[in-house]
């Protein structure tokens, strides 16, 4: 289990996309993991989940966080 917690946002139009990457060595070829994308945040106080198995990611797994507005 996966988990993305999201605070106080603020600006204008304030969003806040989440996904897990996976790599075989934790160094190189990091790809997004099929269907391990948070849904977007516009809002704050949000709490999000994604359920994986280990048979669906390679050994080394990330969260890439990307803010905007």
């Amino acid at each position: 289990l996966i988990v993305q917690q999201v605070g106080t946002v603020s600006g204008t139009t304030p969003t806040w996309d989440g996904k897990i990457q996976d790599s075989a060595d934790g160094s190189t070829d990091w790809q997004d993991v099929t269907g391990a994308t948070f849904t977007q945040v516009t809002a704050s106080n949000k709490i999000h989940a994604i359920k994986l198995e280990a048979s669906q990611v390679r050994r080394y797994i990330r969260y890439v966080g990307t803010i905007d507005g």
